[in-house]
């Protein structure tokens, strides 16, 4: 069974990519199914980062995060320097996605990948370059 084995900080640029690729229809089939295993790693990742920010963050009277005019939270400043470094640690730890009933789809995926020949560069070029070196390794 496929394995790919990614840091955090690349699952968005992962999915950017993804959306941004020009895939006949059957490819773009297999690419859909391997999306939607990234969006799931890409929610869990943020219930990590909701739970961190209540700790972390201020709070409303009902417990609720307290959001700023521009969308930002304001972190308790005794908090600040310890919310960081564990976002940190957060980014960098490794999900693992595997296929399960999409297993074929994502093996499929990884061939597509390899043949790809569309023009990507920045956070994309990254994300193509160490989803290669993981499908590769299998």
């Amino acid at each position: 069974m496929q394995r790919i084995t990614l840091e955090n900080y690349l699952i968005v640029p992962c999915i950017n990519l993804l959306n941004g690729m020009e895939l006949k229809a059957s490819d773009s089939r297999h690419r859909t199914k391997f999306l939607g295993l990234l969006k799931e790693a890409f929610e869990g990742l943020q219930e990590s980062e909701k739970a961190l920010l209540t700790e972390c963050a201020e709070l409303d009277e009902s417990g609720n995060l307290k959001q700023s005019e521009k969308g930002t939270y304001t972190l308790k400043k005794d908090k600040a320097q310890e919310y960081h470094a564990e976002h940190k640690k957060l980014m960098d730890e490794k999900v693992i996605i595997e296929g399960g009933m999409h297993a074929h789809n994502v093996e499929a995926f990884g061939k597509i990948l390899q043949d790809y020949d569309g023009v990507i560069s920045g956070a994309e070029a990254a994300a193509f370059d160490r989803l290669l070196e993981e499908f590769e390794k299998e």
